[in-house]
């Protein structure tokens, strides 16, 4: 039992390692890329085909990292 938590847990530091490296990996050009702090989003699609609605929000928290929330419904 012990071993399948470890096991999960040793895969999510995994990835969230190997995330937060790609990201950091991307070379700044000097410039700032856009002058648009934050973005809000929804699905237009979801209004059509099922009755699912999602939103997000997301804020430039540094020039490679945002923050955002999102949420969703489906009836």
């Amino acid at each position: 039992m012990v071993g399948r938590y470890f096991r999960l847990v040793a895969v999510l530091a995994a990835l969230l390692g190997v995330l937060t490296v790609t990201g950091f990996a991307q070379e700044s050009t000097g410039v700032e890329s856009a002058t648009h702090n934050q973005v809000i989003s929804a699905n237009p699609f979801g209004l059509i085909l099922l009755p699912w609605y999602n939103g997000e929000y997301e804020r430039k928290a540094t020039e490679r990292a945002t923050i955002g929330l999102s949420g969703s419904r489906l009836s």
